[in-house]
């Protein structure tokens, strides 16, 4: 397409030369006289490095409308609107004094549906108008689109048409008409003529025409993406209508039918809320309002509600305020919805009774309403009539569906006729069999569902002394004595006796500490050497002067604080020292098997476990390791207890499988624990009675159960599946 030229812009003229006959042009003008045209092409001709520059940018600006409009098209805008930023696009880019976009009325007129200085156009007298009106349906009926120079007779040549699409069916103006059909599919449904000044070449006027031209593709997009988004709507009503009209009618349940009603017909009004109010005595309820399957029905927006639907059921006509529809009503009415349009903020009021049917014809005394619709929307609504034409047929439809669920409802006994109709097929000789096997399943199922046993959830551990210690390495060194055996005796913080001598249970050797002991008793002699030299000889050596002798005591001074400093350090040093001897924190019996074989000439870090001390002689505890996924049960079990009360556990020996014994737990650990394989669990420590234990033998496994109240027998039996549903399928969803 060729851009368009302003006039600022025509070069295509040599100088010298007069435009083509019949145009107003600078050839017809008397020697000397010039436009403001002709300066400004003179002014582009006398400078041969501008006038690409501004050729390139006229074609970007004319680019940047179209895509401007192309996206102007793609929006859901009035045609009105869009017409009118076709035109200003159109009348600023081709520098037009004016344009307008015409439309084809019902009666063959034309119409102008947006316009610009249309009253410059010189068409408004008679009989320029009919000839206009002509010229548009000319260019309408031609289907490319028409240039039509001024002063051109209807039906006669004009003097530029020798080039295409140029043809002069009567333009008795002078201004320039380009004129080009605009078409919604295959329909032509109007014109956008721009008018402009004589004088401009062909080729400026084709590029106008170009121009107009792809503007009007441009408008033509915008229409059929109009008409889909109309069947598109209109294919989304009418599912929503089916969908409608099929719930409201599939239950006869009065609750579920007016759910249906307000969900539903919301979707259909596409309304912000929908609420259904039934007769309650003499004044009415809201039962149902959508989007909520509970309300406050005290709350001040549902008593405004039952007000406007007792006010419109005891007129017996619809109720509107607001989207046009208003009414004159009395002020009692008035007073009513506006009330409820306060309190919920809504724009659009309409209340709508619900007639029985058969009784629409009557009188409005003749019958009571069954019901009142309330519609609310909370903007304003621009097409009230179709709001009230769809609000009419959704309430006759809502009204028999509504009809149908009360009367069903009202049947005396309806639920106990139900059940035995039901019931009658079961007894029948040929379904007696399945009858049996139902109800035998039946039965079952309510065994396994109601019948209560003990709950007990498992877990393994050990049996062990309560009183049990680790003993500790308290230093870094080597293991060079082990003086104890398994099962030997200890005392608590004192030597052992082998033979009538004390020996320390395990005894360490420190290389690191013996080198630092010695290195101070060094350090210690050589300064009592020191000191002992310098005493004697302040005491004897007469020769001394004063100035020797200050120097010698204080020489004394320093020696006498090193020896204090090295006779702590000794000190320290022995204590550590006396740490290589390890004994036992509490009085009990060694635990630990083989532990010469184990220890001895064995270097350890500090704080390594060297061995255990036990007290089999005191009370005995399980440690049992319960799984984490079971901690829930026996918390609750736990919190349902008296206060100073444990879970009754029930545990058997791995060495005595044959017989069962009975504890308490006593504590249960806060933090889980990893054991290997296991998986993470919880330490419960349980008390036992040891005197009912055939065998104590330290580290016995046990497997214990503990007590949890009573469950159903299903849950008993299959509560690791439950659970294993619960949390690895029921989770993901």
């Amino acid at each position: 397409m060729e851009a368009p030229q302003s006039p600022a812009r025509r070069a295509d003229v040599p100088a010298g030369k007069t435009a083509p006959a019949g145009n107003p042009s600078a050839g017809d003008k008397s020697p000397g006289e010039t436009s403001p045209g002709d300066a400004r092409t003179s002014d582009a001709l006398r400078g041969p490095h501008v006038l690409p520059q501004l050729v390139q940018e006229t074609r970007r600006h004319v680019r940047g409308l179209l895509v401007e409009l192309s996206r102007l098209a793609r929006k859901d805008i009035a045609p009105a609107e869009f017409y009118g930023e076709l035109l200003r696009r159109a009348v600023a880019a081709t520098e037009a004094v004016g344009g307008a976009v015409w439309l084809k009325q019902a009666d063959g007129s034309w119409s102008a549906q947006s316009q610009v200085n249309l009253d410059q156009s010189g068409t408004d007298a008679e009989p320029a108008r009919s000839r206009h009106q002509a010229l548009l349906a000319r260019a309408a009926a031609d289907g490319e689109g028409t240039i039509v120079p001024p002063r051109s007779g209807d039906g006669a040549s004009g003097p530029n048409s020798s080039g295409p699409n140029i043809s002069s069916p009567g333009n008795p103006t002078d201004l320039l008409r380009v004129l080009v059909p605009l078409h919604a599919g295959r329909r032509t449904i109007g014109v956008v003529e721009t008018f402009h000044r004589p004088g401009s070449p062909l080729a400026t006027q084709r590029g106008f025409l170009a121009f107009l031209k792809e503007l009007c593709r441009i408008a033509g997009e915008y229409h059929e993406r109009r008409a889909m988004g109309r069947l598109s709507r209109g294919a989304k009503l009418w599912r929503a209508w089916e969908e409608f009209c099929f719930r409201i009618h599939a239950s006869l349940s009065s609750r579920a039918t007016a759910l249906a009603i307000v969900s539903e017909g919301r979707r259909v009004l596409q309304c912000d809320r929908l609420a259904l109010a039934a007769p309650c005595g003499r004044s009415f309820r809201v039962v149902a309002i959508s989007g909520q399957e509970t309300f406050d029905a005290r709350s001040g927006v549902v008593r405004a509600m039952n007000r406007l639907a007792g006010v419109s059921a005891k007129l017996g006509e619809p109720v509107w305020h607001g989207a046009g529809k208003s009414a004159e009503f009395a002020p009692d009415v008035e007073r009513t919805v506006h009330d409820l349009s306060e309190i919920s903020g809504s724009k659009v009021v309409a209340a709508l009774p619900l007639v029985p049917p058969g009784h629409g014809g009557k009188s409005k005394s003749a019958s009571r309403p069954e019901g009142v619709l309330l519609v609310e929307h909370f903007q304003e609504v621009a097409r009230g009539d179709e709001l009230a034409k769809a609000a009419a047929a959704l309430a006759r439809h809502a009204s028999l569906a509504w009809h149908n669920a009360q009367e069903h409802d009202s049947i005396f006994g309806l639920s106990l006729w139900k059940s035995a109709g039901r019931l009658r097929g079961l007894v029948r000789l040929r379904m007696l069999p399945k009858t049996i096997a139902a109800l035998t399943f039946a039965a079952l199922v309510a065994a396994v569902m109601l019948i209560p046993i003990e709950f007990r959830i498992e877990a393994r551990g050990v049996l062990q002394p309560v009183v049990r210690r680790d003993v500790f390495a308290p230093l870094d060194g080597v293991i060079t004595a082990v003086n104890v055996e398994h099962g030997d005796h200890l005392p608590a913080g004192r030597p052992i006796d082998i033979e009538g001598q004390p020996f320390p249970p395990v005894r360490l050797r420190n290389l690191e500490l013996e080198m630092a002991l010695t290195r101070a008793q060094g350090e210690r002699a050589q300064a009592l050497s020191d000191l002992n030299s310098i005493s004697v000889s302040l005491l004897n050596d007469k020769s001394l002067t004063p100035g020797q002798t200050d120097q010698l005591r204080g020489r004394k001074k320093q020696l006498e604080e090193l020896r204090a400093s090295l006779d702590v350090q000794l000190e320290l040093l022995k204590k550590k020292a006396d740490l290589l001897d390890v004994f036992s924190p509490i009085d009990g019996r060694v635990s630990t098997l083989d532990l010469k074989n184990r220890l001895l000439h064995l270097p350890v870090p500090r704080g390594a476990v060297l061995f255990s001390v036990s007290d089999p002689d005191g009370p005995w505890e399980l440690d049992l390791r319960l799984p984490e996924d079971r901690m829930g049960h026996v918390l609750l079990a736990q919190n349902n207890l008296p206060a100073g009360k444990g879970l009754p556990v029930t545990f058997v020996l791995s060495s005595e499988p044959g017989m069962e014994f009975h504890g308490e737990v006593v504590a249960i650990h806060e933090r889980a624990e990893l054991y290997g394989e296991e998986g993470n669990a919880v330490r419960v420590r349980v008390r036992i009675d040891k005197s009912q234990l055939p065998h104590l033998r330290e580290g016995a496994g046990v497997v214990g159960k503990l007590h949890c109240g009573q469950r159903a027998l299903g849950y008993v039996l299959f509560h690791d599946v439950i659970e294993f549903v619960q949390s690895r399928v029921l989770f993901h969803f």
